[in-house]
């Protein structure tokens, strides 16, 4: 039997090693719970034999699980959540292709749907601007700053309460791609419109906005029109009419009011790097920019960089 308590029995002749083996090769079905820890094995198989295994998984929903090549054994890579499903077509229901492989090289492949199911949630309570806000299995929001009067948080993906890469969240990382970042903020200003290009499409300027652990985010922009922002005499968050919005307000708030190119403009307690925004710089491209110096970069699906967040009321 495998995890799922499926009898089956590998149809290929695994036997260069001179095992018999039991290994799953049809459909599986297995369902957890959303908010289970990352850590937890949500699919493995049961193997009798002697010969040596190898497993890997592909599929749709692939790049959201790690998997042990040895044991076969499947994890989430962040915690899963019932309201935000992540996989490719939004239904709750991952799917994984499974491949056993052999000493000398034959194959079997199960397909793997693993089912996400609803836990009564109580909702985040939080104030913007207090100084951390939990987001549950999507890590914490630290070192607030408000600027043009919107306040915007560190996205501690980890989970740790710091910048650093440490936590037990996402993998102990803070930083993620954009392709996550489409699947998750994809909602418009009311947070009810879905943006209509469809599910994991481009954030845009307006298509932007997600509900996480009941607190209400906006993913930023990044409005600039050359490859280089020039600093303003701004020096703090308390202005509302600077040339800059969203990320570019953020550096130009924290670069100590210089008027000049390639400046420093991270608030305290934020990595020094480059940060994702919402705003797409060609039609499948969007903007990451670096607060560091001023610049702005493409960043495609994959491309992995760190986040910050606005929280609004």
């Amino acid at each position: 039997k495998d995890t799922a308590g499926n009898n089956a029995t590998l149809t290929h002749a695994l036997v260069a090693d001179n095992a018999s083996y039991i290994v799953d090769n049809s459909l599986v079905s297995v369902s957890v719970a959303e908010n289970t820890a990352i850590s937890t094995v949500v699919y493995a198989p049961v193997v009798s034999g002697q010969g040596t295994l190898s497993y890997e998984i592909s599929g749709s929903d692939a790049s959201l699980f790690t998997i042990n090549s040895s044991t076969g054994a499947v994890v989430f890579k962040g915690r899963p959540d019932f309201e935000n499903r992540l996989d490719a077509n939004q239904d709750g229901v991952y799917s994984i292709n499974f491949d056993t492989t052999d000493s000398v090289g034959a194959v079997i492949t199960s397909q793997i749907n693993i089912t996400v199911t609803d836990v009564a949630e109580t909702a985040t309570a939080y104030t913007v601007g207090q100084a951390v806000i939990d987001l549950g299995g999507y890590g914490k929001l630290i070192a607030p700053v408000t600027v043009e009067g919107k306040t915007y948080y560190y996205w501690d993906r980890s989970g740790n309460g710091t910048s650093s890469d440490a936590g037990t969240e996402n993998e102990a990382s803070d930083y993620t791609d954009h392709q996550t970042l489409d699947r998750i903020f994809k909602y418009a200003s009311d947070f009810t419109t879905a943006n209509p290009a469809g599910f994991g499409a481009d954030t845009t300027n307006t298509y932007r906005y997600a509900t996480l652990n009941g607190v209400k985010l906006a993913l930023p922009t990044a409005n600039i029109s050359d490859e280089f922002a020039v600093g303003t005499s701004v020096s703090s968050g308390s202005e509302t009419n600077n040339v800059y919005d969203d990320l570019l307000a953020i550096w130009d708030a924290f670069n100590g009011g210089s008027e000049d190119l390639y400046t420093f403009g991270v608030p305290p307690g934020w990595i020094v790097q480059n940060y994702l925004s919402a705003t797409l710089r060609m039609s499948d491209v969007h903007i990451h920019f670096g607060l560091d110096w001023g610049a702005i970069y493409p960043a495609w699906d994959d491309y992995q960089a760190y986040v910050a967040l606005q929280v609004l009321a």
